[in-house]
């Protein structure tokens, strides 16, 4: 393969020690979910809307709960969450702490006070 300088360059290599090209690692990546996470917190707690946490969402309940339920609004430091059935808002109401801790770890502090559910 040619660069665009003309030179030669072979991506099967693997980067040498004295070169100044940097790999993303996992702490990147992770330091960038942080971010995100943080910055979806801000835009969710300014618009009033959740909607665009809900992979934030997905990766605090999991899969199956997040199948089950969607952040809907962020007012006031209450994040509402709609669930499919009474069931499902009664185990989440039940864990309602715990979920905010996770979502203020993710979402940063003071973003989500209260998580309250509800079924439409």
């Amino acid at each position: 393969m040619v660069s665009q300088s003309g030179a030669s360059v072979n991506r099967d290599m693997p980067v040498s020690l004295g070169d100044t090209r940097r790999v993303a690692g996992r702490r990147d990546m992770d330091q960038l979910g942080s971010l995100l996470g943080r910055v979806l917190g801000e835009v969710a707690s300014r618009t009033g809307s959740a909607a665009g946490l809900f992979p934030v969402w997905r990766e605090v309940v999991g899969e199956l709960i997040a199948r089950h339920s969607s952040p809907v609004s962020l007012a006031g430091g209450v994040l509402r969450v709609r669930v499919d059935e009474e069931g499902w808002r009664a185990e989440l109401a039940s864990r309602a702490e715990e979920l905010r801790g996770r979502l203020s770890a993710r979402l940063g502090e003071g973003i989500v006070r209260r998580v309250d559910f509800f079924v439409p």
